[in-house]
């Protein structure tokens, strides 16, 4: 997955949703805008809330691969 394809953003958006239910005192996800310079690098304003995305979108990457060997009941 690249940073700027349609399936990393919508990565983004269900992880912005399922924050609100994750069990992390950090519930606001505020975007680093995209004139910013650590857009390249950053997704969220709060360096704790880039780290659970980071450990979110591994997750997703691992299940993809997962259910590409066959691995995950459909």
């Amino acid at each position: 997955m690249k940073r700027n394809d349609k399936e990393f953003y919508e990565l983004v958006e269900q992880f912005v949703r399922d924050l609100k239910r994750l069990p992390t005192r950090h519930k606001s996800a505020e975007k680093v805008g995209k004139s910013d310079p650590l857009a390249k690098h950053y997704v969220f304003q709060n360096g704790n809330v880039n780290e659970l995305f980071d450990a979110y979108m591994a997750g997703y990457e691992y299940a993809k691969s997962l259910n590409r060997l066959g691995g995950l009941p459909e």
